[in-house]
């Protein structure tokens, strides 16, 4: 279909009793859309499991599957800005802040950040 991407989706559960903590899709290529707000990787954590860093565990999961599985040397990330825990997360995880843009649909900001991989630069 035209302007949708290859991803691949992945839950994240709870060991103990099998629940499901969060899920984090990360898109194998960009396109147009997504390279302007967007990026490789979207996720959410279900809210009783917020504020316990289980969205940085997932995203460092996800970050060592775009390196391992797809050898992308960068990946892009995108957040609202009213979002500071999305921003933590993002940052705690390597990424720094490329640009604000507004979202289109909603006319909010939202922060773009670059996660580069081990000793691979961004292009």
């Amino acid at each position: 279909m035209p302007g949708l991407v290859p991803a691949s989706q992945f839950l994240y559960m709870n060991g103990d009793d099998g629940r499901i903590i969060g899920m984090i899709q990360v898109r194998h290529e960009l396109n147009d859309v997504l390279a302007k707000l967007g990026g490789h990787i979207g996720y959410c954590v279900r809210p009783s499991c917020r504020g316990r860093k289980e969205a940085a565990k997932m995203l460092k999961l996800a970050l060592e599957y775009c390196d391992e599985a797809l050898h992308l040397p960068w990946v892009m990330i995108s957040c609202r800005r009213d979002n500071p825990a999305s921003e933590h997360t993002i940052l705690a995880c390597g990424g720094k802040r490329d640009r604000i843009v507004i979202d289109p649909e909603t006319g909010k900001e939202a922060c773009i950040y670059i996660i580069t991989r081990a000793g691979k630069n961004y292009e």
